[in-house]
């Protein structure tokens, strides 16, 4: 089973190597598999995903689908629907893993200007999208916000003698005294207490 819905962008030199790989095993490969299904979501990368399997061999039963239930069954009637949907709750998992960690990575990029609708539309979401993302994994854009600033304060006050003011504005504080409020509610000393413990 090769459920290639998911698919959201083709890295030419991984590809590459993966035709390689699948030439290594083709010629052990053949007739191992009973069935083989590919499941192949819309244009360019579905093609790509469906021409790989038919590499491994003319001799092995196989097909493509577009419609993930029929492939399933297709394969397995008795086991494949649960097998489904253990998938699609892998993929989900590690669809609101993979939004967490652009989120971060954008904030840690507009830690000044941090803003959900900007960071939102830099996604390709509507805020309204993303915000119902977040939820799903029970994060919110300004909790990450949070998380991004007091890290990157806590290692500009510990990497360096930086005034406080300027670490503040740095990470998107207005004030020191802000730069306070959101490292104690991120459980951390003080900038003062910081760096005199370098905790």
């Amino acid at each position: 089973m090769v459920d290639g819905r998911a698919l959201a962008a083709i890295d030419e030199d991984a590809w590459q190597l993966l035709e390689e790989e699948v030439a290594k095993v083709r010629p052990r490969a053949g007739g191992l598999f009973e069935r083989q299904a590919v499941v192949v979501g819309p244009g360019v990368r579905g093609a790509r995903t469906a021409a790989l399997l038919p590499a491994l061999g003319p001799g092995d039963s196989f097909r493509l689908f577009t419609d993930p239930n029929e492939a399933y069954r297709w394969v397995d009637p008795t086991d494949g629907p649960g097998a489904q949907a253990l998938v699609d709750e892998l993929v989900a998992s590690i669809a609101m893993g993979s939004i967490e960690v652009a989120v971060r990575t954008w904030i840690g990029d507009h830690l000044r200007s941090g803003d959900l609708e900007r960071c939102a539309r830099a996604l390709g979401l509507s805020s309204r999208s993303l915000q119902r993302k977040l939820g799903a994994a029970g994060l919110s854009f300004r909790s990450l916000l949070a998380e991004e600033r007091s890290r990157a304060a806590r290692a500009l006050l510990l990497a360096g003698d930086a005034k406080v003011e300027s670490v503040a504005r740095a990470v998107g504080c207005s004030s020191s005294s802000q730069l306070g409020v959101l490292l104690r509610r991120a459980g951390l000393p003080a900038p003062s207490a910081m760096r005199a413990r370098k905790v």
